[in-house]
């Protein structure tokens, strides 16, 4: 996982391929110490399918925050380790977020 200090950028070719995916619309948001936090389950190869393995994309931003404008959001990624259900990459990603949004918090304060 990229450390907080650098902005990591998933892959374009991942994001790319994202774009072929139904389910891969599907983002889910909740909400950590005032800073919204995106997270996007993500198949590890290829399309579903029994015992599919996933990652996960996200990013952090500001309530009303634009984030794909740059300097809006913080990005962060998990495409090495593999999960076993897209609800367990969700919560890891979520995970991932929360403590990025408080690293974030911590520098701001």
């Amino acid at each position: 996982m990229p450390h907080a200090g650098s902005p990591a950028q998933p892959n374009a070719l991942i994001l790319k391929s994202l774009a072929t995916v139904p389910e891969a619309n599907m983002w889910d948001k909740i909400e950590h110490n005032g800073q919204e936090v995106w997270v996007l389950p993500v198949t590890a190869y290829g399309p579903p399918v029994p015992e599919t393995l996933w990652h996960y994309v996200g990013y952090v931003c500001h309530h009303g925050a634009d984030a794909h404008l740059a300097g809006q959001s913080r990005r962060f990624q998990e495409l090495v380790a593999t999960f076993h259900s897209e609800e367990e990459a969700r919560e890891a990603g979520y995970d991932a977020g929360r403590r990025l949004a408080d690293q974030i918090s911590t520098a701001n304060a």
